[in-house]
């Protein structure tokens, strides 16, 4: 495969990724029960566009484990929507994970502000 076939395809799959966070955002948001705030982050697709990963995070954090368990119930339904609501080449199998990186990001910002505020005490 050339460089520019291998850039076609990356492109390709990005557009997919993102195609299927919006769709997977729009599924929850239809199917949910609103206890739980579930934002989906991103979604990685394997090489051969066999395996979608989707990220989320979750609000309240008490609520991830329940909220994980809601996803995974439901892929097999969001599989089929999303056979009729997003076009693409390949239908992959999807899991659902708790964005990690997210989370930390999070952390990062609690951390930071608490920082800031006890700086801004200080002067």
């Amino acid at each position: 495969m050339d460089e520019q076939q291998e850039y076609t395809n990356e492109g390709r799959k990005d557009n997919a990724a993102k195609e299927i966070s919006h769709a997977a955002a729009r599924f929850i948001s239809q199917e949910s029960n609103r206890q739980s705030l579930i934002t989906v982050t991103h979604t990685d697709i394997s090489p051969d566009s066999a395996v979608a990963v989707i990220y989320v995070s979750v609000l309240p954090e008490s609520a991830e484990e329940q909220a994980l368990h809601f996803l995974k119930r439901i892929r097999g339904d969001f599989r089929q929507w999303i056979k009729k609501e997003v076009r693409l080449r390949r239908i992959p199998q999807f899991d659902f994970v708790i964005d990690i990186g997210e989370k930390h990001r999070q952390d990062v910002e609690r951390v930071s502000q608490k920082y800031r505020a006890e700086e801004e005490r200080r002067d």
